[in-house]
């Protein structure tokens, strides 16, 4: 297995403009893992953590559960109970926990109702509900317990014809400690933005989603009028996560693909101001990227003209000196729906301007194969082309590809620009902007966003500040020390994965799903070729079927060839196995076990916090893999 301990990296800590520690000042060391055996079915998203209980809480969507975990021995990780979830909705997306409350939101069905907000005990007793927006994507606890905020996502159907507005939740629990009265939830809304809509455009801020208007036509057929642009600010807005002050006063909400902050009062439950978060410049030294997937190397030493939008999707909030800060991992995320994307290659662009003069710059192995939007905020020359082609004078990258601090007022004070992809570089060689759900996969994500950091916490090791990183695409964990905001030090890289181990997630769940058709299509022409020699013409030779019929008559034993019928079912059971060992992990097989795949959620756990005998914790749950790690956080 190879494993990635990163400790004192003299080259690359040189590289990146921090001084090289003789050694790392905290590391992860892993102490224990449950697995639920469920790949790529969001398994294991979001993770909380009661002190008391010494329980781990981890949302599985794929069987729309809470699963409960004994953590009093983080070296051996036991299932204690599933919390089951179908009463309340779809499936579920997050999940908290708070001096003895436990919160989980659930999706609604379809996804654009109200969602609802599920209130349990730390033995999985569900003490009530309350209704919330649509896709309640984020659960956060304010630092006094005395409220419960939640990201309401508002993402569109498919075809987008239905599009909520997003909204957050604010639940108040000094009325009901279990906020279980519909009366306890007030909603901080867009709705008095909607006017504003050029004006927040004008600040930066992505208002760009379209109506789709459903046009029924004589014949009884539909049509899809898209109406580029036409979404309101309710609309387009989708909050995605929640950190709050310390003083439990204000919310800092990621919009991202607004790529800004809502700041709200939590006092009031009002978003009292929308801050645009800007667009990094990659044709800066030190904000270089790997634009293409095809280039056969690690390559992000090139300085390209493309401007890359933050759009956070973890958020923390901390303080050094009484000042309040925020702390993002620049995962980057598009709108990609049947009924409108925004996703576009380079290559398939026609460009102007400057652009234009720049020598093979659409080939693939420089920036053809980079994704960027065609809704940006400028430099789009509408129907400009002598076909009457859009004209790109300005391109516009998902993500940014790193962390960034930002101060009370919303303004950039750090971004880690390219360090990211220069730490997996150096850890991964080939495989740094791998993918989670096959490998080898190379940089195949370079081409996208890249590592994408998704998850964020922040937590005090003895005297010092450190945020932890989840990167999504290759895995594993960044440890930046930001005890200095403006001046935050690379530490460690963790990756658990293991990367010698060959699979294909999506090959594997094809294969598995033809299984039961094959088998029936095998076991119906068993019956044919028995029935053809039962009933042979006298004269005709049917030993071909005949001999057919002898041989698979023993496998195939039902009357019937339906998926029901046992021998059919063994046949498939038999056909699924054959598939693993082809395509698929298998945890806690030697040689098929990947381990950790496509980090979610992050929940630093305090020393003070932690079962007897260990120090801090990082629990950090897995999607992809279905997995719960848990780290010790060592100081050295």
């Amino acid at each position: 297995m190879r494993r990635t301990l990163l400790r004192a990296l003299p080259s690359l800590l040189c590289c990146i403009g921090a001084a090289a520690p003789s050694f790392a000042d905290v590391t992860l060391e892993p102490l224990g893992a449950y697995s639920t055996g469920l790949y790529d079915q969001v398994a294991a998203e979001i993770g909380a953590y009661d002190p008391v209980s010494q329980r781990a809480f981890v949302s599985n969507s794929a069987t729309n559960a809470i699963d409960v975990l004994d953590l009093h021995d983080p070296t051996s990780i036991q299932l204690v109970l599933s919390i089951p979830l179908a009463d309340f909705g779809a499936g579920p997306n997050s999940v908290a926990f708070s001096r003895g409350i436990g919160a989980v939101g659930c999706t609604g069905d379809p996804k654009t109702a109200p969602g609802r907000v599920v209130f349990f005990d730390s033995d999985g007793n569900i003490l009530g509900n309350v209704v919330a927006g649509a896709l309640p994507d984020c659960l956060t606890f304010t630092p006094n317990g005395k409220q419960l905020l939640v990201a309401n996502e508002g993402e569109p159907s498919d075809d987008y014809t239905v599009d909520p507005e997003g909204t957050i939740s604010v639940i108040d629990l000094s009325i009901s400690s279990t906020g279980a009265l519909e009366t306890n939830v007030r909603t901080a809304d867009f709705a008095s933005y909607n006017d504003r809509k050029k004006q927040l455009q004008s600040k930066g801020i992505r208002i760009y989603g379209p109506t789709v208007n459903v046009i029924v036509l004589p014949d009884g057929t539909e049509e899809h009028e898209v109406i580029e642009g036409g979404a309101s600010v309710a609309q387009d807005i989708e909050p995605e996560f929640i950190a709050v002050t310390a003083d439990s006063q204000t919310a800092w909400v990621t919009l991202q693909e607004n790529n800004a902050f809502a700041i709200v009062d939590l006092q009031t439950a009002s978003v009292k101001d929308i801050v645009p978060l800007g667009y990094k410049r990659h044709s800066l030294p030190g904000n270089t990227l790997d634009a293409s997937d095809r280039d056969s190397i690690v390559n992000n030493q090139q300085l390209w003209p493309v401007l890359g939008m933050y759009l956070p999707d973890g958020v923390a909030a901390f303080q050094v000196d009484g000042k309040n800060y925020t702390i993002t991992a620049n995962e980057g995320d598009t709108r990609d729906w049947d009924g409108f994307s925004e996703e576009e290659r380079v290559g398939g662009l026609l460009l102007g301007g400057s652009l234009a003069q720049i020598p093979d710059l659409q080939k693939n192995q420089n920036l053809g194969r980079l994704k960027v939007t065609n809704s940006p905020p400028d430099g789009k020359q509408a129907g400009a082309g002598p076909e009457g082609e859009d004209v790109y004078k300005k391109l516009y990258s998902f993500g940014g590809r790193s962390i960034s601090i930002w101060d009370d007022h919303g303004r950039l004070v750090f971004d880690s620009g390219n360090q990211l992809e220069l730490i997996t570089a150096e850890a991964l060689g080939d495989d740094f902007n791998s993918d989670n759900t096959s490998s080898p996969s190379g940089d195949s994500r370079s081409d996208d966003k890249g590592p994408e950091p998704e998850g964020i916490v922040v937590g005090r090791v003895d005297k010092s500040l450190y945020a932890f990183v989840g990167l999504e695409r290759p895995g594993g964990v960044v440890i930046y020390d930001i005890s200095d905001p403006r001046k935050p030090r690379f530490v460690d890289y963790v990756n658990r994965r293991d990367f010698s181990v060959e699979f294909d997630i999506g090959a594997c769940a094809d294969c598995a799903g033809d299984c039961e058709d094959s088998c029936v299509d095998d076991c119906t022409s068993c019956k044919e070729a028995c029935a053809a020699c039962e009933a042979c013409p006298e004269g005709e030779d049917c030993s071909e079927q005949c001999a057919t019929c002898t041989e698979c008559e023993a496998s195939f034993t039902c009357d019937e060839c339906t998926a029901d019928c046992p021998s059919v079912a063994v046949c498939a059971a038999d056909c699924k196995d054959a598939c693993e060992g082809e395509n698929c992990p298998r945890p806690g097989v030697a040689g098929r076990d990947p381990l950790d795949l496509g980090p979610e959620g992050l929940v630093f756990v305090p020393a003070e916090a932690s079962p007897l005998g260990f120090g801090p914790l990082l629990i950090v749950t897995n999607e992809v893999s279905g997995t719960t790690a848990v780290f010790q956080v060592v100081a050295h």
